[in-house]
C-alpha cells in the first residue's frame, strides 16, 4: 500500500514540476517561482530514496520486530 502511495507522489510530483516549469518560466521570473523550483528539486529525490527502501524491505524489518510475540533477531550489523 506504501509502494503504491510514493508511487502516486512521485509521478505527481514530477507532474507538477513539469507543469510549473512550463507555466511560470518566463522573464518574469519571481521568488514564489524560485521556491517552488527549489523545492521540487529537493523533495523528489528524498521521495524516490524512500520509494527505493520501501521496496527493498529495509522497512519491514522494522514493523516485524515490533510485534511482542515476534522472535527477537540479533543482527550481524549491530
Amino acid at each position: 500500500m506504501l509502494t503504491i502511495i510514493l508511487i502516486i507522489l512521485y509521478t505527481s510530483g514530477f507532474v507538477l514540476m513539469f507543469l510549473t516549469l512550463l507555466l511560470l518560466d518566463d522573464e518574469r521570473t519571481t521568488f514564489l517561482n524560485s521556491m517552488i523550483k527549489l523545492a521540487g528539486i529537493i523533495f523528489w529525490p528524498f521521495v524516490l530514496i524512500w520509494y527505493l527502501l520501501e521496496s527493498a524491505g529495509v522497512f519491514r524489518k522494522f514493523s516485524k520486530s515490533a510485534s511482542p510475540d515476534a522472535p527477537v533477531e540479533h543482527d550481524s550489523w549491530l
